[in-house]
């Protein structure tokens, strides 16, 4: 399986090629050839980039936190304590 873009590489690296593609006409094949990734995916990152150059980050950010449920969790500690006498 292909590792997302933020464990392949920083946001720095990032930010020097997309800032590089828009200052010095870095072509666009080259930029995704770099990155590896699509090219949707590029103009994505392009679109964030120039939003807010400053600010870019490709660090993941979890929405929510995956909890099990109490009742859940009651369950699965019970069984565990069977399972250990």
């Amino acid at each position: 399986m292909k590792k997302q873009l933020h464990q392949r590489v920083d946001t720095d690296y990032v930010k020097q090629i997309l800032g590089k593609h828009l200052s010095q006409g870095f072509p666009v094949e080259e930029c995704i050839r770099s990155l590896k990734v699509s090219r949707s995916r590029f103009y994505e990152l392009l679109s964030l980039y120039r939003a807010n150059p400053e600010g870019f980050s490709i660090e993941y950010k979890r929405e929510s936190k995956r909890r099990i449920s109490v009742d859940i969790q009651r369950v699965i500690i019970d069984e565990l304590k069977k399972d250990k006498h």
